[in-house]
């Protein structure tokens, strides 16, 4: 999915937007105020985000199987801002702050430049409450 006009803006739906198969691109959009943000219940599913915001949503903001991420925003969401499991997460000027779960919870690893993550609840048996989880 794609804005060509503006920015886009999806808001209380069950879930913003999900993909069950191939690949989601997805650019200049703010989905807030759902039950989940970004969704792909498939594990295998890669999600490329740039200028997305996904705040304030009831449980995830973004989860995917890979996740590429480029100026993307999660706060204020009910459990982890960004999961990408089994997966790898990768992002640049990415922020993901005052989350219920973990700011970042990747399976296979974590790379990201430009990373605020603060405020973040517990992501997991093993994340100890950070802000980043990586469990691979």
């Amino acid at each position: 999915m794609t804005s060509t006009v503006g920015r886009g803006d999806i808001s209380g739906s069950s879930v913003g937007i999900v993909m069950r198969s191939g690949k989601l691109t997805v650019s200049n959009i703010d989905v807030h105020d759902n039950q989940g943000g970004i969704y792909s219940p498939i594990l295998d599913i890669r999600i490329t985000l740039t200028n997305v915001t996904a705040n304030d949503n009831t449980g995830n903001g973004i989860r995917g199987g890979d996740v590429r991420a480029t100026s993307v925003t999660t706060n204020g969401n009910g459990a982890a801002g960004i999961v990408a499991e089994p997966g790898k997460f990768r992002g640049t000027n990415i922020t993901a702050n005052d989350n219920g779960g973990a700011g970042i919870v990747a399976g296979r690893g974590v790379s990201a430049s430009n990373l605020v993550a603060t405020g973040n609840g517990t992501g997991g048996p093993n994340s100890g409450g950070s802000g980043v989880s990586s469990f691979g």
